[in-house]
């Protein structure tokens, strides 16, 4: 793919081409709209960092699910026709009342502080049992 993008868009000069990259949190840092595939890890990365998304085609099953509810909320927009997709685009990087609308839909669903919460709760509730287990302490 990388290969034929290459070919393709040889002329291209706005086009910048990477291969792997190890970088991702500094490149969306610098991104005005970010297009990924409705996957639960660069969603919500994209999402604390307030990125305005375009939700591509899922994988079946539970990206399904995250494109819906990330798209429902105001957190993202999704559709699986590319046309729709760089138009949408467009109108986030010109329209500033509607990429503002997305960006406050994202702080207000957001939480940065989620893995310091699920720690706290956690820690503050490893007193309870399973049914049928022993208590299992965290230290």
């Amino acid at each position: 793919m990388y290969d034929n993008i290459a070919t393709t868009f040889s002329n291209e000069e706005r086009l910048c081409l990477l291969g792997y990259i190890n970088q991702v949190s500094l490149l969306m840092d610098a991104s005005d709209v970010i297009f990924t595939k409705p996957g639960g890890i660069t969603s919500t990365e994209a999402m604390v960092k307030n990125i305005p998304m375009i939700h591509t085609a899922p994988i079946p099953g539970l990206e399904n699910y995250n494109a819906r509810f990330f798209h429902n909320h105001g957190l993202s927009y999704h559709t699986n026709d590319i046309s729709q997709q760089v138009a949408i685009a467009m109108r986030l990087c010109e329209d500033k009342a509607f990429k503002k609308s997305m960006l406050q839909q994202q702080r207000i669903n957001g939480n940065p502080r989620t893995s310091d919460d699920v720690i706290d709760w956690i820690l503050n509730h490893q007193d309870i049992a399973y049914e049928g287990q022993e208590t299992t302490h965290i230290a």
